[in-house]
């Protein structure tokens, strides 16, 4: 498996070009489709469709022209469906389903919490396993709570679920918000006081 990262827009967004066995899917594509079409070009591989963490405007922006011009489907968690307005194909997300992807299959975690519908892709065929995680966990931080959808008893218990994995899978986020462009949940648990937290309340204590 491929993983693809390239930093797109003016809140740093971290878009991702998937690609296994000559297929490809691409998260969250921001309005600028270069970058990762190029890519997908040099690969000479075949995009199957668009994977939404979940639907703030930042994440979507260019989900609509990248569906429409290759004739492919939008995944996403039907909780976070009501935001989008698209001509495009929508294909709902369950916790646990797998999409396949050349010869490997990429998992689905819903990960509420930053938004109702967050979901991230777990990918176990790379060494160490990889996480794309969204808004859901930064380097050194989790996403906000406070907007639409968003709970912070949802978002620790989506930590907790997220500390269950292998502590050198590597996290992939979907904003360039911290010292690297990656980490790892070992790395969260020593330096993100959210991923420190035993309880709600002390959750809700992080600045």
């Amino acid at each position: 498996m491929i993983i693809d990262q390239f930093l797109i827009g003016t809140m740093r967004n971290f878009i991702y070009l998937l690609t296994d066995n000559g297929e490809s899917f691409v998260i969250d594509p921001q309005r600028d489709l270069k970058p990762w079409e190029t890519r997908l070009q040099e690969l000479g591989s075949t995009l199957r469709g668009v994977l939404l963490t979940h639907t703030h405007y930042d994440h979507i922006a260019g989900m609509g022209e990248t569906a429409l011009k290759y004739g492919v489907p939008v995944y996403v968690h039907e909780h976070d469906a009501f935001r989008l307005k698209t001509e495009a194909e929508l294909k709902f997300l369950k916790d646990g389903e797998k999409i396949k992807i050349g010869k490997k299959e990429i998992e689905v975690l819903h990960t509420p919490g930053h938004s109702a519908g967050e979901c991230c892709y777990l990918i176990r065929d790379t060494k160490p396993w990889s996480l794309l995680t969204g808004d859901t966990v930064f380097v050194g931080m989790v996403g906000r709570t406070d907007l639409e959808t968003g709970s912070d008893e949802e978002m620790f218990e989506t930590i907790q679920r997220i500390k269950k994995l292998p502590h050198d899978t590597v996290i992939y986020p979907g904003h360039d918000y911290g010292k690297t462009p990656t980490t790892t949940i070992a790395r969260q648990l020593l330096e993100d006081a959210c991923f420190q937290s035993r309880n709600i309340d002390e959750l809700r204590e992080v600045p």
